[in-house]
């Protein structure tokens, strides 16, 4: 209640009906200065919902998919090396990126 500013993650907007649709546009279209809000969600392939475009007009949009099977190795040892200061071998990185699967 006390913070400079204040953050609202809405899960799953796929999910939202038709009103609650309209509200989270309403919501995106007027946001107060000390708000943040974080909507998280799948757009449905081949979907044509005015929906999703009319919202990423309000906000700004970050898209991201899982990296394809045969880029896990290398994207596991770039990670392992950068972010945790370790290194492995190809091989250790191709038998992990098999576990996870």
């Amino acid at each position: 209640m006390m913070a400079e500013r204040r953050v609202v993650r809405v899960l799953d907007i796929e999910r939202l009906t038709p009103t609650g649709r309209k509200v989270v546009l309403d919501a995106a279209e007027n946001v107060p200065d000390d708000l943040v809000l974080i909507f998280t969600g799948t757009v449905p392939r081949g979907s044509r919902a005015a929906f999703y475009r009319d919202l990423a007009k309000r906000c700004l949009t970050v898209e991201w998919s899982s990296p394809r099977a045969s880029e896990l190795p290398g994207w596991i040892l770039q990670r392992g090396g950068e972010r945790w200061g370790i290194e492995l071998t190809h091989g250790a990185a191709r038998a992990l990126a098999a576990a996870i699967g």
